[in-house]
């Protein structure tokens, strides 16, 4: 059994999917597997996948099914204690084993842990627009606004994993906070640290990216919320406890330094996004 298994799912990603790779390349040891699920790509994905099968301990593809499914597939392949999956568009830190086995060893391997951590944004040069740090905080403001954390780099249990049934494959946008929120409610403990784990690539090609899926995912969360007796966006209450997190964070998780790394190295303090297409 591995320590960690990272599981990379691709879908027509084949431009960014070989970064991703080097990735996991700079840092694999021993103690982690590279599992990939391609699912159903047209480009030449197979071709990088093929081309990195001295790293990879497993892939497959299949008919495009979803990006829950995949995920759902490639963790149930996984052998490895905690596991962690990585969209082929993001990318991992350097040192992001060492700074996850790091926090294992020091909570005594419990499976009952999450772990996240600060990331980059990043463009489709792979040059850094945004630095957020992070930290842990108080489990009153994850109950009602959820986690605010990226999925790529975030770490967790194969075993609660499949004990609050993974994925839910029937959703489409919102299925990460959907664990995310299984996994609290199953009381596994949220660890935050300011390390910058991994990079978040956005760009108008990608899901998250279009005004279609824009629309979609709002009642998604929507619906989500409710069922998780979290707050509604919009209200007054989601906005009281939003800006309190963010003073929280201005003082315990470095965000002042997300501001001065947009005036000094960008010249301005507007958050940077891609347009929508």
């Amino acid at each position: 059994m591995k320590l960690l298994s990272i599981v990379i799912t691709s879908y027509n990603q084949g431009v960014f999917l070989s970064n991703a790779i080097k990735s996991v390349r700079a840092q694999k040891t021993s103690d982690v597997e590279l599992i990939i699920i391609d699912d159903g790509s047209t480009d030449n994905s197979l071709e990088i996948i093929k081309s990195n099968s001295d790293i990879i301990d497993y892939w497959s593809t299949w008919e495009n099914k979803g990006q829950s499914q995949a995920i759902n597939e490639g963790i149930f392949r996984a052998s490895g204690k905690y596991v962690t999956w990585l969209c082929s568009d993001d990318l991992l830190s350097v040192n992001f084993v060492i700074y996850i086995f790091e926090i294992i060893k020091a909570n005594n391997y419990a499976k009952d842990v999450l772990i996240y951590g600060g990331y980059n944004i990043i463009d489709n040069n792979d040059i850094v627009q945004e630095k957020y740090y992070n930290c842990s905080v108080p489990n009153f403001f994850i109950s009602k606004l959820g986690p605010n954390i990226i999925l790529p780099g975030t770490v967790f249990s194969k075993l609660k994993f499949e004990e609050v049934g993974g994925f839910d494959d029937s959703l489409l946008y919102c299925m990460d906070l959907d664990l995310w929120m299984k996994l609290f409610k199953s009381g596994v403990k949220f660890i935050g640290t300011s390390h910058i784990l991994s990079s978040f690539r956005t760009h108008p090609q990608q899901k998250g990216h279009t005004l279609y899926w824009l629309e979609f995912s709002v009642k998604e969360e929507f619906d989500l919320r409710k069922r998780f007796n979290m707050a509604a966006r919009n209200t007054v209450h989601y906005k009281v406890l939003r800006y309190l997190l963010i003073l929280y964070k201005l003082f315990f998780a470095k965000r002042l330094n997300t501001l001065l790394f947009r005036l000094f190295v960008h010249s301005r303090l507007r958050m940077y996004n891609s347009r929508y297409s």
